[in-house]
């Protein structure tokens, strides 16, 4: 499965270094790109669009104020030269935070992540939103439980022998 991509980059350097990266990448089409969100509202009416590489400083709306009023965004990949936004882009659901410059590694692993994530929409046929009161769960963590939202989740790595939940309040084992 490809994932349609959109670039919206007020910089041409930058929308062109996000273009090639994912014309290097097999899972990864290149639908369209633009200079701003307003050309992001008419792309995403237009065509069907998985992800977004989305600039945050640019003319008329930034990245953020567009993500605060679309609805339903498709997975959005921040890409700025600007680390300070990036708590708030998160907060507002973004699957990653690429920092300008970006490198191809960096890249590639941020649109693996995107990539797993669509599949694993795909394959609950649901978006994992908080739907019912069942939304939470308990892990032990040291010598005490902590509750654990879904929907605060960003994600979890595997460890030898262990689990480390990363969500907006920190880390836990």
């Amino acid at each position: 499965m490809k994932l349609k991509c959109a670039v919206i980059d007020d910089e041409p350097l930058a929308r062109e270094c996000i273009s090639n990266y994912t014309n290097e990448v097999d899972f990864l089409e290149l639908t369209a790109s633009g200079s701003n969100p307003v050309e992001l509202s008419s792309i995403l009416i237009e065509n069907e669009i998985d992800l977004v590489f989305l600039d945050i400083q640019m003319p008329l709306m930034n990245g953020i104020e567009f993500l605060k009023i679309t609805p339903d965004p498709p997975i959005i990949i921040i890409t700025t030269a600007y680390p300070n936004y990036a708590l708030e882009g998160f907060q507002l659901d973004v699957l990653d935070y690429l920092v300008k410059p970006v490198t191809f590694n960096r890249f590639f692993k941020a649109v693996t992540k995107a990539r797993d994530y669509k599949n694993l929409i795909s394959q609950s046929g649901t978006h994992l939103n908080r739907t019912d009161t069942d939304d939470y769960f308990f892990i032990r963590c040291d010598s005490s439980y902590e509750k654990m939202w879904f929907d605060e989740i960003i994600y979890i790595e595997e460890l030898t022998n262990y689990v480390s939940i990363h969500t907006g309040r920190g880390k836990f084992l």
